[in-house]
């Protein structure tokens, strides 16, 4: 048996016919511990430049407990390990 694909899924899991939605953090802690790749990184400079983090989800950071993370979303191919990028997403956790 060949593992395909070892992350992280994000809410539901949604998958269709061989293709399966799921994400990576963008963090630099993620990326030395090899959780996520240069492509990923890449993307999510680009992503957190051009995209500031929306007023609301800032108002929200109240307490010392929450924290603010950039999730890249892909589709991956099951069969072929393919993955494409479809975007960025910012999430608060505590």
């Amino acid at each position: 048996m060949k593992e395909v694909y070892s992350g992280a899924y994000y809410g539901e899991i949604n998958i269709y016919n061989n293709i399966i939605e799921v994400v990576y953090r963008y963090d630099d802690w993620y990326f030395l511990h090899g959780y996520t790749d240069e492509e990923i990184m890449v993307y999510g400079k680009k992503y957190s430049e051009e995209n500031p983090v929306p007023q609301e989800i800032i108002d929200q950071l109240t307490r010392p407990e929450f924290s603010l993370a950039l999730l890249i979303k892909c589709s991956f191919n099951l069969d072929t390990g393919e993955r494409i990028i479809l975007g960025g997403k910012y999430i608060i956790e505590n």
